[in-house]
């Protein structure tokens, strides 16, 4: 008796093996069906977003206006999106129009800011990013820097004939670098 029971735990646990494996060998090929339809699915909805995407793009393509920018907290309504951009850019077109007025008497104005990089406006016209050279009629200037993560800035300057100036403008860090908690 002592030995039947032996065999026929053998048998119990050949029975159960083989039934696990049946149910294993029966449920791969649904995983399988699964992930491959999947992956179809995938690579046909890209192919569709990626047509759709490729014949909208002409018409929905949006580049940068070349309007003068607005200093930043100005409040100006308009966009920054408007037309495909024509010509030179409207800091160049600033920078020779002052030039073409400074004639025989030119005066020469070397902006900077700390730290560098910050767009320049003078008397409100865009002309450039720090540092920046710019020759000038003789006269009174309103000059303005800011930049998006720094407080603006601006002074007054007044340029005789032939004078050259230097003028850097310190621009504080509008938000923190680190923040610390008490």
């Amino acid at each position: 008796m002592f030995v039947l029971r032996g065999q026929l735990r053998r048998f119990w646990t050949l029975q159960l093996s083989l039934l696990f494996l049946v149910f294993l060998a029966s449920i791969t090929p649904a995983w399988a069906q699964d992930t491959v339809e999947y992956g179809s699915a995938a690579a046909s909805s890209a192919a569709k977003v990626a047509s759709i995407s490729k014949a909208l793009k002409p018409a929905t393509t949006l580049v940068p206006s070349t309007s003068k920018p607005s200093p930043p907290g100005s409040g100006s309504a308009t966009s920054a999106f408007l037309t495909i951009p024509t010509g030179p850019p409207v800091d160049v077109v600033n920078r020779a129009a002052l030039e073409k007025k400074a004639g025989k008497d030119a005066a020469k104005m070397l902006l900077r800011s700390n730290p560098s990089g910050a767009r320049v406006w003078v008397n409100g016209e865009f002309v450039g990013s720090t540092p920046l050279l710019l020759i000038v009629p003789p006269g009174k200037y309103r000059v303005r820097m800011a930049d998006s993560r720094l407080d603006s800035a601006q002074q007054e300057l007044g340029m005789l004939p032939h004078e050259t100036r230097e003028l850097t403008l310190p621009l504080t860090v509008r938000y923190p670098a680190s923040v610390s908690i008490r």
